[in-house]
């Protein structure tokens, strides 16, 4: 792998909340309840763009849901911005040219986990904050406010019913047996190859914890064209070397390395925060997905943990964060 990166990171205001009808430009449409929420910011001189958040229940497992979010750029200027609800960056070094949309991710997590969050501004660099609403995967136990209200299900043949007021008849309250959590995230982006082609780029990982007896599996993948992913491991509770050896049992070739071998420290700052930077991460590229069991126990810290996606020449495609924390409470 070429340990050269450049940061091409994740890109991505609001009188109103409108149907999200006209992001299929995006490569997005709204496939079940509950509804997307999009916006259109005010135009200025500085800027002017829509954004889109969406849930829809997850078509592999229907305990799990995935969540979507994305920026279309109006302005002729390009647009640099954080949304930080959404877990979404664009830097000014990589702005988001008009008429493009922020490179794609989901977020895939529990139903019972799932929040919509009415406070979720987005920060334009030199033109302030655009109010926007963003789907978000917490604690279950977090309580709701005026700004934060809980997505509940109700049962597929009541479909007349509003998913955000009704209690979920999916969920047995009452249960002793807790399925495993699903947690995730798929990414995509594109790079430059033979000369001026867009060729697209995936990475994947899904993890599935069992709080009762520690196992985790893991699935990963990245696309076929080169692209590789990298993650910190110890945020799962498991050693980086222990995780590439089982890649490598799987027939994955990886590297371990921080971050902080990797990039000066002034373009990590826009990856990723600093407590991140001396982390081990599991660098590898798997374009048929691979499936590893674990058994852990708690990590002694519990924080988000980033996904990167590189090009095979090492830019940098895009950086998200996955909230772990939900399978370590308290």
């Amino acid at each position: 792998m070429n340990k050269l990166l450049s940061i091409f990171l994740l890109s991505y205001g609001l009188p109103g909340l409108t149907l999200a009808s006209d992001f299929s430009s995006c490569g997005h449409s709204d496939t079940t309840e509950p509804t997307a929420r999009s916006g259109e910011t005010n135009r200025t001189n500085y800027s002017h763009f829509k954004w889109i958040a969406d849930a829809d229940i997850w078509s592999q497992d229907e305990n799990a849901v995935e969540t979507y979010h994305s920026i279309l750029n109006l302005s002729e200027i390009p647009l640099s911005a954080s949304w930080e609800k959404a877990r979404q960056t664009i830097p000014y070094a990589k702005s988001l040219t008009s008429g493009y949309c922020t490179p794609g991710s989901k977020d895939y997590g529990p139903k019972e986990y799932l929040f919509l969050d009415f406070s979720a501004p987005i920060s334009t660099f030199g033109d302030g904050k655009k109010s926007a609403v963003a789907f978000v995967f917490l604690d279950k136990n977090t309580p709701e406010g005026p700004t934060l209200k809980r997505i509940q299900f109700v049962s597929p043949e009541d479909n007349t019913s509003d998913p955000t007021t009704h209690p979920s008849s999916n969920l047995d309250q009452n249960s002793s047996t807790v399925a495993p959590l699903p947690l995730g995230a798929e990414i995509w982006s594109y790079f430059e190859s033979d000369g001026d082609s867009r060729t697209e780029a995936r990475g994947l990982l899904l993890a599935r914890y069992d709080p009762q007896d520690g196992s985790l599996s893991i699935d990963v993948k990245s696309g076929k064209n080169g692209e590789y992913i990298a993650f910190p491991p110890l945020l799962l509770g498991l050693d980086a070397k222990t995780f590439q050896e089982h890649l490598r049992e799987a027939g994955v070739d990886s590297d371990v390395s921080s971050l902080r071998n990797w990039r000066e420290l002034d373009e990590i700052s826009y990856v990723t925060h600093k407590a991140d930077y001396d982390r081990e991460y599991v660098f590898f590229s798997s374009p048929n997905q691979v499936s590893l069991q674990f058994t852990i126990r708690r990590p002694d810290e519990i924080s988000q943990m980033p996904f990167l996606l590189f090009a095979p020449h090492g830019d940098l495609l895009l950086s998200k964060y996955i909230n772990t924390t939900i399978f370590f409470p308290g």
